[in-house]
Formats: C-alpha cells, structure tokens, sequence
C-alpha cells in the first residue's frame, strides 16, 4: 500500500545566526557561499533519506545595505534568489526555516546546526565562494 508522502507528515526547524566579518567581504561572495550550503544541505538530507523538501529558505539581512532571500523546494533545484544587497558588507543576519517531510526532527537540526557551523567558519574567516 502507497502512502501519500504528505500525510506522513513533516517536521520543520528555523534558526538565526548573526555574522559580523572582520572586514568587508564582497555580497557575491556570501551569496554564493550561501547557495553551495543550501545545495549541500539538501544532498545531505536526501543522502540521509528525507523523502520530500517543502521548503527550505534563508534570508540573508544586512539592515540598510539591503537582504537575499535564497530558496530551494527540491532536493536538485539551484537555489533561487530574490533581493539586492550592496556590493560588500560588514555584518549579515542569516535565517533559515526548513520544511521538510518524512524525516527526523532532531537530525534535521543536527544536520543544519552542522552545516551552520561550516558556513559560519567560511564566511568569519573570509573564504567563503
């Protein structure tokens, strides 16, 4: 018997991290580091047998300078990107909401968490990209 995916149900997990760079880093730079985090976020869940993404989101905000709202609604998209920026910047708050469904809750969080630490070492030590 097939059991339709979205009545399994789903577990959801959102998380804000502030960053504040040491020197300005270029806004490409992020983004892009951003965009491979996302990607490989969504390998790993699929890899660890998450049957379906909802959504997954990051909103990347720089107050004044502007935000990017980044995305992905499947396991293989390239993450899609709304918003403007300036062109370099000197602190980011990133928040990210995940939906997801047949999955555990808690390794969603440990994935995420340790994803996040990874982006959080790329971009405070500037090699991002």
């Amino acid at each position: 018997m097939n059991e339709n995916i979205l009545d399994v149900g789903f577990v959801n997990f959102s998380k804000r991290e502030r960053f504040l760079f040491s020197s300005y880093l270029p806004v490409d730079r992020i983004v892009e580091t951003v965009q491979s985090f996302l990607i490989d976020l969504c390998e790993t869940l699929k890899k660890e047998g998450c049957k379906l993404i909802g959504h997954i989101k990051v909103l990347l905000n720089a107050g004044p300078s502007g935000f990017f709202f980044i995305s992905v609604t499947s396991f293989d998209q390239i993450p899609k990107l709304k918003g403007e920026m300036g062109n370099e910047i000197l602190e980011v708050t990133l928040t990210i909401n995940a939906i997801v469904y047949d999955f555990n809750e808690t390794l969603l969080k440990q994935l995420i968490n340790q994803k996040l630490q990874t982006l959080c070492k790329l971009l405070k030590d500037g090699n991002g990209g």
